[in-house]
């Protein structure tokens, strides 16, 4: 079976339908070949399988989706991972995305910066120096979570000595039943020493 009959019978808005895609041009199939058995024009082809051969499979996903199209995707593969943000403001502004996508567009895009996958590896592109300098990032913001994350059990172990150190005085709990604000002392969840 011959890999257009193939085609056929993968859904369009699919990764393998893209990979079909490619694999047909690697084969010596033209933009216009593949423009007419698709039905798409041969610009559209050609920044798709631009996109392929970048290995850009989340922006192709995204553009499938119908979430942006293909140019917004053919700037986002053109920008440096610090002008993203620009080009998403940018296209927001002349509409190409909605607030409705925004959410899922701004997803697709920090998968796509955060990893190159391939075959369900994760894949540096850069030098030792700069996975170094990548590495001591990542390590000083767990560290950062791990302290605010100490600091707040701390204050919540704070706050429920207090609450069992005020439920003792009977007056205090006079006057909330008086009020009807609480019947009992709330109970935390969890163990905490």
């Amino acid at each position: 079976m011959s890999l257009q009959e193939n085609l056929t019978r993968i859904p369009p808005a699919s990764i393998e339908y893209a990979k079909a895609l490619l694999e047909m041009k690697q084969r010596g199939a033209d933009f216009h070949e593949l423009a007419r058995i698709t039905g798409k024009s041969k610009a559209l082809m050609a920044k798709y399988i631009q996109l392929m051969e970048q290995g850009e499979d989340k922006l192709i996903t995204g553009v499938d989706q119908g979430l942006f199209s293909i140019s917004f995707a053919m700037d986002v593969a053109a920008s440096k991972h610090s002008d993203i943000q620009n080009v998403l403001m940018e296209a927001y502004d002349k509409g190409v995305i909605g607030h409705k996508n925004m959410y899922r567009v701004r997803r697709i895009l920090e998968r796509r910066k955060n990893r190159a996958q391939t075959d369900g590896r994760v894949r540096f592109k850069g030098t030792l120096e700069e996975l170094r300098s990548e590495i001591n990032r990542v390590t000083k913001e767990k560290k950062i979570y791990v302290t605010q994350a100490k600091s707040r059990e701390t204050r919540l172990t704070q706050v429920s000595l207090a609450l069992d150190k005020i439920s003792e005085d009977d007056e205090f709990n006079e006057l909330l039943k008086t009020t009807g604000l609480i019947n009992e002392k709330p109970k935390l969840k969890g163990e905490y020493s």
